[in-house]
């Protein structure tokens, strides 16, 4: 019974949240739609999910990430241990297993319903990316609302109590964060700045790695992208030479220079990157046996981190991460339409699909280390919310030109015309 009632608490304060999030944005149709099949398919892939990885579990060696996060957290909660300890230890795991403690007191002694609250955390990121692309471009295709919250392999790997649901929240608040301050709405930009530390705080304490990355990927993208002004004939322009600089030159630098003479950059990093095949080559799912050193061997796991596992390997898992393939080819066919086009009709939506760009080459980086499957998809789902920006963005830009669409027109109506209210969107300016 305890069970039952915290599920239907926690499910239906995420529908509130949900509403809260996107009311903005959406009619009450389309919106109620949205809320309602998202957190159906979140509820379902989560119960899937829970009886496969701790329903009926023992600890042992080979036990989910999941069920040990679980299992520590209820002994702390049990024992009555500090939890705040664990957050501010500088360790991911640790820091989850804190978490874990800290609702474990709240909902207590229901595992089924701690599982749901870190999975309706993921969520609820969903809808802070849908609502940042409504911010940038109000009139997008519901299409990719539903996208960025059930793309099948984000669903799947963050329909969990863990630290794929956790850091997609954090970005999820990152990206509405950036979305508001790059449009500079009066009285939203504090909401905005406190949205983003907010983000960065929890990716840190979860993923200091990609907190970082997020936080330079936004800088990379404020600075890239100019301002309209009178001397550009108020057009904003890419700082295309800046750009290729800080995302291409200075890290394979940094890369061949750590290989050649020992220098290691920022603490850790780069040493992590070209160790990091040989550490993560463990269990049934190794990709490979071995991988030549250095900058080289990077380079040679560039393909398995954009397009393994194929849909036949690692069974259900494995079929959902291999539809992150069309993603990623759709993500690379609208940047090569538009590789030539340095001038942007908009600055937001310009820094938001440079910003997208930088953190997806960053993941894919890191990607390109792993030597296992499992850990590789995992990781790179939280690379699809930014490719999704990408794919429906830079078609609105073409747009803007009376360029054609990319065929996403259909999907929306011409512009005016009553097609588009069936929608649901309303017109923001």
């Amino acid at each position: 019974m305890l069970t039952g009632l915290t599920a239907l608490v926690l499910t239906s304060a995420a529908g509130l949240v949900g509403f809260t999030v996107l009311q903005r944005f959406l009619r009450s149709a389309p919106l109620m739609a949205l809320v309602t099949v998202t957190l159906f398919a979140t509820v379902v892939t989560t119960v899937f999910r829970y009886n496969v990885a701790v329903s009926g579990s023992e600890y042992d060696a080979l036990t989910s990430d999941t069920y040990r996060y679980l299992a520590y957290g209820a002994a702390r909660w049990t024992a009555g241990a500090p939890p705040l300890e664990l957050l501010a230890s500088g360790d991911g795991t640790t820091a989850v297993i804190g978490i874990s403690q800290l609702a474990f007191t709240a909902f207590g002694d229901t595992w089924l319903g701690v599982f749901l609250f870190g999975s309706l955390l993921g969520l609820v990121g969903g809808w802070l990316s849908t609502a940042a692309l409504f911010v940038i471009r109000p009139r997008a295709p519901l299409f990719f609302a539903y996208a960025l919250c059930v793309f099948p392999s984000v669903l799947y790997w963050s329909s969990s109590f863990g630290k794929e649901s956790m850091t997609r929240l954090g970005l999820g608040l990152s990206l509405l964060g950036l979305a508001g301050l790059w449009r500079r709405q009066g009285g939203s930009v504090l909401i905005s700045a406190a949205s983003l530390a907010t983000g960065l705080l929890i990716v840190a304490v979860i993923r200091p790695e990609i907190a970082l990355l997020t936080l330079g990927a936004g800088a990379v993208a404020t600075i890239s992208v100019t301002r309209p002004s009178k001397r550009d004939d108020g057009v904003p322009r890419l700082r295309a030479q800046f750009l290729l600089v800080s995302t291409i030159i200075a890290p394979v630098v940094m890369l061949v220079s750590a290989s050649i003479g020992g220098i290691n950059g920022p603490p850790g990093l780069v040493e992590d990157l070209l160790l990091r095949h040989e550490r993560t080559s463990i269990g049934e799912a190794q990709i490979g046996s071995s991988r030549p050193g250095g900058p080289l061997g990077l380079l040679l796991g560039v393909p398995t981190a954009l397009f393994r596992p194929f849909p036949w390997e690692a069974g259900i898992s494995g079929l959902a991460s291999s539809l992150d393939t069309a993603v990623i080819l759709a993500a690379l066919a609208a940047s090569w339409r538009f590789r030539r086009d340095w001038r942007l009709p908009k600055s937001t939506p310009g820094r938001m699909i440079v910003f997208a760009v930088v953190f997806g080459l960053g993941i894919t980086a890191a990607l390109a280390g792993y030597g296992n499957l499992g850990l590789l998809v995992r990781m790179r789902s939280l690379m699809i919310p930014s490719l999704l920006l990408i794919v429906a963005l830079l078609p609105s830009l073409g747009a803007q030109r009376n360029e054609p669409d990319l065929g996403l027109a259909k999907l929306t109506g011409p512009r005016n015309s009553p097609t588009r209210s069936r929608y649901g969107f309303r017109a923001h300016s």
